[in-house]
């Protein structure tokens, strides 16, 4: 299953931190089985997840928000 963009985004800068999927799980305050969720294509990025998974992996969460969610 090839992952949305912001899925990999996620992934990329999970893997550059040495992170496994419960670690971003602990850094991002997201419980493990949203992480799993996400990565499953079961559930998107919600614009609150965005800001927990941003801040965590330090890049704005804008650039993995839900389009429609975020206002400029």
């Amino acid at each position: 299953m090839k992952l949305p963009p912001q899925v990999q985004r996620v992934k990329r800068e999970m893997e550059a931190k040495g992170w496994n999927r419960e670690a971003l799980a602990f850094h991002s305050g997201l419980s493990f089985r949203t992480i799993e969720s996400i990565f499953s294509g079961e559930r998107g990025i919600t614009l609150a997840s965005a800001v927990r998974l941003g801040k965590a992996l330090g890049f704005d969460y804008e650039q993995i928000a839900p389009k429609k969610e975020v206002k400029k």
